[in-house]
């Protein structure tokens, strides 16, 4: 694997009993850049963003992260790998009963030996770089707002400094302002932290304003990867099906208007 490539996945198979999801997929994310993730319901989006993260393991192939093989390997480095990445899950998945501060200096606490007063010193830069007010670090998360509780994840996300960030379905759910700002939240994100950044998505908007590449799946594998002003001409017809919906047309035409 070169030093360019962060993510390589290779013929990877996925099933649940008979249920088929992924067959002989294969995908590759390169450092630095935004790559999103679509497809069709059922087309194995979140489970292949489950795989990535180690939360499940695959029936068959090879997924290297930083070149490191994570499928059917279980070793001592397994947690310092994970360091080096963080996930913001589409409901937040913020403890309910710690505020927003403690939220984000929880990997801070688990996995460093810096004093409280340090913690909590680069937890409120974290809620800071997430655009969050500071008076919110003192809230729970009941008292936050969806794009708030969203914007939070993303703070404990990046608490531990990662190079790579997972994010699915960050706009699912927010009124159009809301998710229009988080968009630029993820983009200033990769080019303040010099993050690589995987996004799963259905969300026409954002497609056409964040990543650098989208990987299109269907047909149990990865149909297409390209910019998404190339992918919505790619001939195949899962693709064409996709992108004609009055959604992807009317965020075609927006983004034409631009």
């Amino acid at each position: 694997m070169t030093d360019d490539i962060v993510i390589d996945i290779q013929d990877l198979g996925t099933r649940f009993g008979s249920n088929i999801v992924h067959e002989h997929l294969s995908l590759q994310v390169k450092r630095g850049e935004i790559l999103a993730i679509v497809g069709g319901s059922g087309s194995g989006k979140t489970t292949l963003l489950r795989e990535m993260v180690m939360l499940q393991p695959p029936f068959a192939g090879s997924i290297k992260i930083f070149g490191q093989e994570i499928v059917g390997t279980h070793t001592t480095n397994d947690n310092i790998l994970r360091q080096r990445w963080g996930v913001m899950f589409q409901s937040g998945a913020l403890f309910s009963g710690l505020t927003v501060l403690e939220n984000v200096c929880f990997p801070l606490r688990e996995f460093t030996h810096l004093s409280q007063a340090e913690i909590e010193a680069i937890g409120m830069l974290k809620i800071n770089l997430a655009n969050l007010p500071p008076h919110s670090a003192h809230l729970f998360p009941a008292e936050l707002s969806g794009g708030m509780i969203k914007r939070a994840a993303v703070a404990r996300s990046i608490a531990m400094d990662p190079e790579l960030l997972f994010v699915d379905e960050p706009t699912a759910g927010l009124d159009p302002e809301s998710a229009s700002e988080f968009d630029e939240l993820v983009i200033q994100l990769r080019a303040s932290l010099g993050l690589t950044v995987v996004i799963i998505t259905h969300d026409m908007d954002t497609l056409w304003r964040v990543p650098d590449r989208v990987a299109f799946l269907g047909n149990k594998k990865v149909l297409a990867v390209q910019p998404v002003k190339e992918l919505v001409k790619n001939p195949e017809p899962l693709i064409q099906e996709y992108f004609s919906s009055p959604r992807a047309r009317a965020a075609m035409q927006s983004e034409t208007r631009t």
